[in-house]
């Protein structure tokens, strides 16, 4: 196929097609942190478009696939369907139904909320029109945990695997997302960019990004409950 005949197939394609992918509705805050004991929490959205949206609200418990009917997350979602105009905000209530989770750990599901943009008003032919589905974090975080998140942060440990497989050993009740790796000797550099998560009395493995000679100690980033960025220096295990 020539250039000339893609670049015509490509100019048909956007005079008979129009996409509408921005995401106008935003939610304020990267994570919802809520606490085990209270009744209820508050998440703001805003409609930063010029156009009003369809917006659908729902929880669920890991498997980002199913559909809001199907979510076997235990909260409630309300308002779960609304509209919001351009430029105006809305406030989502989250209630959680099940006091029977843990009281020793942190527990996580995750909020989506799905911006579907309205129809074009004037009379374009054919368009292809894609909701945006944004998806945070919700940690549920009982109130009587022994250590503070940093505290639970300078705890964890790294065991260096073959190659250069690296494994992160959490021995606390919170969940790390972890973003950035460094050797805690170098304090010039920004730390490598990872990603994982490591769950509560758990490990994650992973490969690292840098080489790193086993038993030193090392600088982790992780993302903290503003969405912000903290650093700990773990230590180096061999068992």
């Amino acid at each position: 196929m020539t250039p000339r005949r893609i670049r015509a197939i490509f100019l048909l394609i956007q005079l008979f097609w129009m996409m509408q992918s921005d995401a106008s509705v935003v939610i304020t805050g990267t994570r919802v942190i809520y606490p085990l004991s209270s009744a209820s929490v508050t998440v703001r959205l805003t409609n930063e478009g010029s156009q009003p949206s369809l917006v659908q609200a729902w929880a669920d418990s890991g498997d980002g696939n199913a559909a809001p009917n199907e979510s076997k997350a235990p909260f409630i979602v309300t308002p779960p369907v609304f509209r919001m105009e351009p430029q105006a905000g809305q406030t989502l209530r989250l209630t959680l139904t099940d006091s029977g989770l843990p009281k020793d750990r942190e527990s996580i599901f995750w909020l989506n909320v799905l911006d579907i943009p309205p129809k074009p008003s004037a009379n374009i032919g054919n368009y292809l029109q894609m909701a945006v589905r944004t998806r945070i974090k919700i940690f549920v975080r009982p109130e009587n945990l022994t250590l503070t998140m940093s505290e639970a942060a300078s705890k964890m440990q790294w065991i260096a695997g073959s190659g250069r497989q690296l494994t992160i050993l959490n021995p606390g009740p919170y969940y790390f997302s972890l973003n950035g790796i460094s050797p805690d000797a170098d304090k010039t550099h920004p730390p490598t960019p990872i990603s994982a998560m490591v769950s509560p009395y758990s490990s994650v493995r992973l490969r690292s990004p840098l080489n790193l000679p086993a038993g030193q100690t090392l600088d982790v980033t992780y993302i903290n409950d503003y969405g912000g960025t903290s650093r700990a220096t773990i230590s180096g295990t061999t068992r």
